[in-house]
């Protein structure tokens, strides 16, 4: 296998719930976070903070709406934020001079770390507040040198600009490929009906067709829309599968389907028919440890929440 790809078109069965930090003692690092957030707030008489006692999180209103939505599990949060280690530095951003809100799906276990989604639960659409979150809500003994300290205690702002229903979201995507469609101009494509757009390479006039069950093989690249490729078969390598049978992401098969055996094709794909929401981990570079820990699933790593796909790939006899 090429060093350089992980090969995560497999579908794995859903998100895997966080099972936490590792922790000697969570009685312990429990109390000594939340001693080391009252000694912050008490060493600042500017701050007034109250703390949600169903989650040991604390918060400040820096300007909330009376009008603003409240949110609801399975929203797509469209944010704005600043994680940092206690006087620390900045872990990890998302603000508008770094490009547009980052989206996550909110109530789901996909968000890392776990106090960011309970944060959120204290919030409000157009709200923008300040959290203290203990360690074990945060990265627990996860430790990064020069970026995040062992038993952090995390300090988050967090601007929430909008949150939309998943169906919300697949419009935008669906405009987003319409946009690279034309842009590309691969107005040639064609959607069978299934939400994907399939672009034939190398056309055959007949051919055989894949049925469920059967064995396929298969070459491919693939990339984000209009990014680089994060996943590939390299060489003479090829991936093998049993199709119809959930072993491949469902936009890989709906577009194989389509296909007549030895013809290359490219696939296009809203994240609906791949990853969906995934894990928006913060920052993305501790991901590969994460999945090591197996706290969040392996193409998570690679693939963020609601990325739209696209697969250059070959159906071999």
């Amino acid at each position: 296998m090429h060093k350089g790809f992980s090969h995560i078109i497999v579908l794995l069965l859903g998100l895997l719930v966080f099972v936490g930090c590792n922790k000697d003692d969570d009685t312990v690092e429990v109390q000594g976070s939340q001693q080391v957030i009252a000694d912050f707030l008490a060493a600042d008489s500017t701050l007034t903070a109250v703390q949600d006692e169903a989650t040991g999180i604390w918060y400040i209103d820096l300007d909330s709406t009376a009008s603003g939505s409240p949110l609801e599990p399975g929203l797509v949060v469209e944010a704005f934020y600043t994680i940092r280690a206690l006087g620390g530095v900045v872990i990890d951003l998302s603000s508008p001079q770094s490009g547009g809100p980052a989206k996550m799906l909110y109530g789901a276990d996909a968000i890392y770390p776990i106090g960011f989604d309970q944060a959120l639960s204290l919030m409000k659409v157009g709200d923008s507040m300040r959290f203290f979150i203990p360690a074990e809500l945060g990265y627990g003994d996860l430790e990064v040198e020069g970026l995040i300290p062992h038993g952090a205690v995390l300090d988050v702002i967090i601007k929430i600009e909008d949150a939309i229903t998943l169906e919300q979201q697949l419009i935008q995507e669906q405009l987003a490929i319409e946009d690279y469609i034309n842009i590309n101009d691969l107005n040639d494509m064609a959607t069978p009906g299934t939400g994907i757009y399939i672009d034939r390479i190398n056309e055959l006039d007949s051919g055989a067709l894949v049925g469920i069950g059967e064995r396929v093989e298969i070459t491919y690249v693939a990339s984000f829309l209009g990014g680089s490729a994060f996943d590939a078969t390299f060489g003479n390598e090829t991936f093998t599968f049993e199709f119809g049978r959930g072993e491949a992401i469902q936009g890989l098969e709906f577009g194989l389907a389509e296909m007549f055996v030895g013809e290359s094709a490219l696939i296009i794909m809203p994240s609906s028919l791949a990853y969906g929401g995934s894990v928006k981990v913060m920052p993305t570079l501790i991901a590969e440890e994460l999945v090591a820990q197996k706290i969040i699933p392996t193409y998570a790593a690679t693939v963020g929440p609601f990325r739209p796909l696209i697969f250059e790939v070959t159906l071999l006899p």
